[in-house]
């Protein structure tokens, strides 16, 4: 059996998975034109309706052809939570609260009945 041969050692250029700065000019540069030539909003619409296929097609090239994530789910007792919320809540009742109660009216001259004539 042969030994597989070794990869060549990339000793300039860009690292592996660096962005083309061309690429981002390039890119910058369209951006700055489409908004240009889309002050209306409307450039979108008649490509649409001039050819349904270069719509969709440039719709797929902006959507990335890979997404990587880094999810973490942690598995909560609902019912615990639940419980917490109550206490908290009822905690929350008994604590110093200002009562802004009303006060039975008072009566504007002593108990005394005014007289309309």
């Amino acid at each position: 059996m042969n030994a597989p041969e070794a990869r060549p050692v990339n000793k300039g250029g860009r690292p592996k998975g660096a962005k083309n700065k061309m690429s981002g000019q390039i890119k910058q540069h369209i951006e700055k034109h489409f908004y240009k030539v889309n002050k209306d909003g409307k450039a979108l619409d008649a490509l649409y309706a001039e050819s349904k296929t270069a719509y969709f097609t440039l719709i797929a090239k902006l959507v990335p052809a890979e997404v990587k994530a880094d999810v973490t789910m942690h598995a909560i007792d609902l019912g615990a939570q639940m419980k917490e919320a109550s206490q908290r809540l009822e905690h929350m009742k008994l604590a110093n609260v200002i009562d802004v109660t009303p006060e039975e009216p008072k009566p504007l001259i002593n108990n005394e009945t005014r007289d309309t004539e």
